[in-house]
């Protein structure tokens, strides 16, 4: 794909330790055509004719989501999505689909705050690229009630408020190399 001076780099972020074959042989030769692939993790390389690079996924430390923000600021945008305050929170962040396993975690939360009380906050949205991710939103949505609640939206400075007051946030991705967002809440 180079052009003159122009490189191209393929990234692909998400796991290919056994891909589907039919889509693999389809995908490879156009990855193929790139100057070099990248993936988060040695064993997600494939046989290629490209030169092949691992980097571990990072946080962006200058990102709204990992800005410092005080007590009144995340209070504020608590507030703001009617999240209460009176019992610890449980987050988890990230796309509505089905490698976020969203349903497990309110299954999870349900078992687990018979024990402790709490409230369970999904926050997040659907990918441009996820046609399922609809129906899985809506399909969570039937869970939504006073101790769970379910927010769709893009909101960076949400996520950070959230990741700030919880008492635990979780990523319970079924097939990921590694979720930033545990990052992000450290």
């Amino acid at each position: 794909m180079s052009s003159g001076s122009e490189r191209w780099i393929w990234c692909c972020h998400i796991d290919l330790s056994a891909p589907h074959p039919n889509a693999w042989d389809y995908l490879a030769p156009s990855v193929d055509r790139y100057d070099a692939a990248v993936f988060s993790l040695p064993e997600y390389a494939q046989p290629l004719a490209v030169p092949q690079r691992f980097i571990m996924p990072a946080i962006d430390p200058f990102s709204l989501i990992n800005q410092e923000m005080s007590r009144r600021e995340s209070r504020q945008h608590l507030e703001r999505y009617g999240i209460p305050r009176d019992l610890p929170l449980v987050v988890q962040a990230g796309r509505f689909d089905k490698w976020k396993d969203p349903q497990g975690v309110i299954d999870a939360f349900c078992m687990a705050s018979q024990e402790v009380p709490a409230t369970l906050v999904l926050a997040g949205n659907t990918a441009a690229d996820d046609p399922e991710g609809p129906a899985m939103y809506e399909r969570i949505c039937s869970s939504s009630g006073e101790r769970i609640i379910i927010i769709a939206a893009d909101d960076p400075l949400l996520v950070n408020a959230l990741q700030r007051r919880a008492a635990v946030v979780l990523q319970k991705s079924l097939r990921e190399g590694f979720g930033l967002t545990v990052s992000e809440a450290m």
